[in-house]
């Protein structure tokens, strides 16, 4: 659970075009570079385009991806 919720606040983060770079987003995230690398593929593979704009500082969406994670969960009837 805790890869998907740390996964859907690299995407609210990029979404919002504040991440800053990939050192300082790492801290913010409380990972190591490498596995923010791992996170930003995995943005990929859900169709996710991701640059990062020098000038701004920021890693951002080249096309127009949108994600809503929805989480649900049903008692077991015993």
């Amino acid at each position: 659970m805790s890869n998907m919720k740390r996964l859907y606040k690299l995407h609210k983060r990029i979404e919002k075009g504040r991440t800053g770079g990939r050192a300082q987003l790492a801290k913010e995230m409380k990972v190591n570079p490498v596995t923010l690398s791992k996170k930003l593929y995995e943005l990929e593979e859900l169709g996710a385009i991701v640059k990062f704009d020098k000038i701004m500082n920021s890693y951002y969406y080249t096309n127009n991806f949108k994600w809503e994670l929805t989480i649900s969960f049903e008692e077991e009837t015993e």
